[in-house]
């Protein structure tokens, strides 16, 4: 969801009513008390809800897709920039979802710059890419110096207990983090159903659900206590959640078949990290528990 767009594409898009256009800038700066909203531009079916302040100083933002659902020709783009010092945190009220497409591709794009000592804690619900759905998935963020980020994002192939199963289509999605210009960390995934890559030990291994959590070290925090997080990892038939730290980039990962675990799992790592790293108890939005 970058939300800079070309002008040629834009009018492109606006003048095929089958297809929706939509892209949202948000920036964040800090004030004398708490952080505020201080741009918010959007075109098309993506906007964002007045500010929550459960933690008094610490802007809650949640995403909404009116529509819903993003189906084959669909452009979403998301331009977030936190200014230095400020801190928010977007999740979103419900999961996303790409429909099916008979050959156009779904594309959403999100680029979020975090200025120095900022602080984003990207937490969205999962996303569900439906059978036969086509969709790229693109998602930077540029650190700058003492800027912290927490991510997590659960890709949910079909909806198995709902007997619908994801058997073609193809998924491409890239996660790029710098610091400073500097690649920290780079993953490219490609689920293409020709591949066997959903059944393949080094795929999917018949897990419908692949889960990632990012959590940026720096410094200061580099030792941070890991212990608890070890204890969460599991290897068994129901499934898989391991770690590992490289520099300054803790990654977990989740194989499995429920995102309401994967969530429940993620909230666990954040309440370890998030005291350990911005001095901060964890405060689950109220959204995620309707």
């Amino acid at each position: 969801m970058n939300a800079i767009v070309k002008d040629k594409r834009s009018k492109e898009l606006i003048n095929n009513q089958q297809n929706w256009l939509a892209r949202l800038e948000l920036a964040y700066k800090k004030t004398a008390n708490k952080t505020i909203l201080s741009h918010r531009l959007h075109k098309g079916p993506l906007v964002i809800q007045k500010p929550f302040y459960p933690e008094a100083d610490v802007c809650h933002s949640y995403l909404i897709h009116p529509p819903g659902g993003i189906v084959g020709g669909d452009i979403l783009e998301l331009d977030v920039e936190l200014h230095p010092g400020s801190h928010a945190l977007i999740t979103t009220p419900a999961a996303s979802k790409f429909y099916r497409s008979s050959q156009q591709q779904a594309r959403l794009s999100q680029t979020f710059k975090v200025r120095k000592n900022a602080i984003i804690e990207w937490l969205p619900q999962e996303t569900i890419f439906y059978n036969n759905c086509n969709a790229s998935i693109h998602t930077e963020f540029d650190l700058e110096e003492g800027a912290h980020l927490s991510y997590w994002e659960m890709s949910c192939f079909g909806r198995p207990a709902g007997k619908e199963f994801f058997r073609q289509g193809l998924v491409k999605q890239k996660i790029t983090v710098r610091r400073n210009g500097v690649p920290l960390y780079v993953d490219r995934n490609v689920i293409d159903t020709q591949s066997g890559i959903l059944s393949a030990i080094w795929g999917l291994n018949k897990f419908p659900l692949m889960a990632t959590m990012l959590v940026t070290l720096n410094a200061k925090t580099s030792e941070i206590d890991i212990e608890a997080i070890k204890e969460l990892q599991q290897h068994s038939a129901e499934k898989i959640v391991s770690f590992t730290v490289h520099h300054d980039v803790l990654l977990i990962r989740y194989f499995g078949h429920h995102a309401r675990e994967a969530l429940a799992l993620f909230t666990q790592c954040w309440s370890i990290t998030r005291p350990q790293l911005i001095q901060k108890t964890v405060c689950p939005p109220r959204i995620w528990a309707t």
